[in-house]
């Protein structure tokens, strides 16, 4: 039975990301699936080494420009935005979350975009990356400066972005 659900819900996805690059118009020769190292992205046909699989429109971009107060090192600024916390912000404002000051106005197709998007992404916590990772596990890291670079990270994040 769990096969089956599980079975549906990659159709489902699958369909999802077809159905979102045709409506937005992204060049694709990929399908999101379950390959035999877990979900992602997968090519539809022979590609040769160069070959574009995905082209997303300029327009359905979220763009970092932090000029003069981009840090050279997040960790080094814990207090100000990086390239991270800004694209954070911006798919903040394309899911109607939170907005931060500094917030852009994002186009009403990719706000629309982004929320299909942000559907057919893992859930938080399911994931390696550490800033996803609950305090717990960011712990068991094995690595002092890894644990400690996350730590940064996850506060800075909280501090510039909220909850």
């Amino acid at each position: 039975m769990m096969h089956a659900v599980l079975s549906a819900a990659v159709a489902a996805s699958a369909a999802d990301f077809s159905a979102l690059a045709v409506d937005h118009g992204v060049y694709s020769l990929v399908e999101l699936a379950y390959g035999p190292r877990g979900r992602g992205l997968f090519v539809t046909q022979d590609v040769r080494a160069g070959e574009p699989i995905v082209v997303v429109p300029w327009s359905l971009c979220l763009v970092a420009d932090g000029g003069a107060a981009d840090p050279c090192s997040p960790w080094d600024a814990p207090s100000a935005h990086g390239r991270d916390t800004l694209l954070a912000t911006q798919l903040l404002q394309a899911l109607g979350g939170s907005l931060s000051p500094e917030a852009i106005s994002l186009p009403e197709d990719t706000c629309r975009f982004w929320q299909k998007w942000s559907e057919m992404l893992p859930a938080l916590g399911t994931t390696a990356h550490p800033l996803t990772l609950p305090d717990s596990l960011v712990d068991q890291l094995q690595d002092g400066e890894l644990t400690r670079a996350a730590a940064l990270q996850k506060a800075r994040a909280d501090a510039l972005l909220g909850d």
